[in-house]
């Protein structure tokens, strides 16, 4: 099965207000996780600012959706952004099925 990738946004600053606007989100806290469905996962954390409201465009926040907060997050980080984390959530996932690292105890203990 292939390796399912997700986002969970932890976390939304809002400016209370901007002109006429109220509770602006500015910037959001998120972690992408991935799960290859055999017991291996990875997870990237990180926080996107948003830039100014559009205000002909503006979602009042009661009104958000978790799929629009996402999809401003993909947004800004963009197209080579998001294959970057992909990248590292891979490396992850495939550092736990064939470690090329480990940690030891010191032999005296």
């Amino acid at each position: 099965m292939p390796t399912t990738y997700a986002w969970q946004v932890l976390n939304l600053d809002v400016y209370c207000q901007v002109g006429e606007l109220q509770d602006v989100v500015y910037a959001v806290d998120w972690r992408r996780v991935a799960d290859d469905s055999n017991g291996h996962a990875g997870v990237v954390a990180g926080r996107t600012g948003l830039g100014s409201p559009d205000v002909n465009n503006f979602t009042p926040f009661p009104n958000l959706t978790e799929a629009q907060v996402e999809g401003w997050v993909e947004e800004r980080i963009g197209v080579a952004g998001l294959a970057e984390l992909t990248a590292t959530l891979d490396q992850q996932i495939a550092e736990q099925i064939a470690p090329t690292v480990e940690h030891l105890a010191p032999p005296w203990i």
